[in-house]
């Protein structure tokens, strides 16, 4: 399951959060683990969300994204994906599923290239 498919997914199993730690409301991070590990089950050791496991479940988290968002925060810099999916819910408040359009378009440009050159490769090796 992609990360976005798990936003939409854990967004259906409780309302929406800002910031981490409410016992029962999940910010888009959290609902994403919720989703694969079920509800609750979304902190560290520490007691901080997991972000262990998220990178785990889904690197693409750590690949550099733009915000689409401009503000005195984003400024339209590059960040990593997990740092923008929590700067969207935390302080613009988009909600879970905006948030999870957003990242769907961001999996499909990164996974776009790969399955060209898959694809050239294929067709060269015929």
């Amino acid at each position: 399951m992609n990360l976005s498919e798990a936003i939409r997914l854990g967004a259906m199993l409780s309302p929406q959060g800002f910031a981490t730690g409410h016992p029962t409301r999940r910010c888009a991070l959290e609902a994403a683990l919720d989703a694969v590990r079920g509800p609750g089950k979304h902190l560290g050791w520490k007691g901080d969300l997991d972000y262990v496991a998220i990178e785990r479940l889904w690197p693409i988290v750590s690949r550099r994204a733009v915000c689409p968002v401009h503000c005195e925060l984003g400024q339209r810099r590059s960040w990593v994906l997990l740092g923008v999916v929590w700067h969207l819910n935390d302080f613009h408040r988009w909600t879970r599923e905006r948030i999870a359009d957003w990242v769907a378009t961001v999996e499909a440009e990164m996974e776009a290239p790969a399955e060209t050159t898959r694809e050239a490769a294929h067709v060269t090796t015929q």
